[in-house]
């Protein structure tokens, strides 16, 4: 007997299994139907999936350096502010790194980090300036000295002191990334043949605006993405998480323009599949998809297309580095890339454990 969602399945109704259970795969069918969306992409592909052939054995990687950052918080406490409100510090650990690719492996390029004590945003100036004097001459002159910098984290109307915290705490590790980015770039190591992969999406990263030139050989990968998002207009309009539901085994969608918020930045983004959903038992229509973007030729406001051959030579390349196991530790393994995936573990092994940090308090 058929089960609930296997019977809508089988009765051509789109169903797909939650994450916590053997999911439902349709057959792979071949796709010839038109774009939902105007392809960002010269010459223009005319089908909805366009297929990624795999790179061979002697040819030579695209991707050189990996960048990645990785944040560990600890709650170091509560304070009373003058309002008599009770609210929570932390000490946060903000680390970036970059490795580089070469024919004896991955290496670490360069490593930076960062220690903040986290002081609610409602205290006086000198109030603040007080506590900054007080926190780093403590954490200096311990047995183990500790170079700590000070901020502050705002409180905002319906936000929780600890998702303000976290929300300053990202930003600052964004703030590192593209620094490293920035010098990296500065010192011609990034080219258009020894490109530099970023985990994340380019749109959320701040302050692009003075980085844009730093970014011309980066491409930026998404494990996760909104799909609900709606792509394309009327009736060709689709939801994200349809395109990547039907996309098949090396296959990806043709790039889209998307704006990047408050600037006049443009990006091209399309979805590739790095495993076949018929291999990913138990996790979910996303999973083995990511998303990546790349900037366009041209300068703002006047960004060209991107090359339709240029999109591919990179899918092929990303697909090349996808993760070769299935680690039970790491539930993402399915959209990870390995170099991005060894890049956040080096940093992870050199924070601190919670019992190490609250010494210090």
């Amino acid at each position: 007997m058929a089960r609930i969602l296997e019977a809508l399945q089988k009765a051509k109704f789109r169903c797909y299994a939650p994450k916590d259970v053997e999911p439902l795969v349709p057959e792979e069918t071949e796709d010839e139907s038109r774009p939902s969306y105007a392809p960002f992409e010269e010459p223009r592909p005319e089908t909805e999936q366009v297929a990624v052939g795999e790179s061979g054995s002697d040819t030579k990687q695209l991707f050189r350096y990996f960048v990645d950052g990785s944040m560990r918080t600890t709650n170091a406490g509560y304070i009373v502010d003058s309002k008599d409100r009770y609210l929570p510090i932390f000490i946060a650990q903000i680390a970036v790194a970059a490795t580089r690719l070469d024919t004896n492996g991955i290496r670490v390029q360069e490593y930076r980090n960062r220690n903040v004590f986290f002081l609610p945003d409602t205290f006086s100036e000198e109030d603040k300036a007080e506590a900054k004097h007080l926190v780093k001459g403590a954490a200096g002159s311990s047995r183990w000295p500790l170079a700590l910098d000070f901020d502050c984290y705002v409180l905002e109307e319906g936000t929780e002191p600890v998702d303000a915290a976290r929300k300053k705490v990202l930003a600052g590790m964004h703030e590192m990334e593209i620094t490293l980015i920035k010098d990296l770039a500065d010192s011609e190591k990034v080219t258009r043949d020894d490109m530099l992969m970023i985990d994340g999406s380019l749109q959320f990263y701040g302050n692009l605006d003075q980085a844009r030139e730093a970014f011309r050989n980066v491409v930026g990968v998404a494990k996760s993405f909104d799909l609900h998002q709606r792509v394309g207009s009327g009736r060709n309009a689709k939801q994200v998480g349809t395109l990547v539901a039907g996309l098949k085994h090396r296959h990806r969608t043709p790039a889209r323009k998307v704006t990047v918020a408050r600037t006049n930045l443009t990006v091209g983004a399309w979805y590739l599949r790095l495993h076949s959903a018929k291999h990913l038992a138990g996790l979910g229509i996303d999973d083995g998809v990511v998303k990546l973007e790349l900037f366009p030729d041209g300068e703002a406001g006047h960004q060209r297309p991107l090359p339709t051959d240029r999109c591919d030579l990179i899918s092929r390349n990303v697909l090349a580095l996808r993760h070769p196991t299935t680690p039970s530790t790491d539930p993402r393994w399915a959209s990870h890339l390995y170099p991005i995936h060894l890049t956040e573990r080096y940093i992870r092994t050199r924070f601190r454990d919670e019992r190490a940090v609250r010494a210090y308090l």
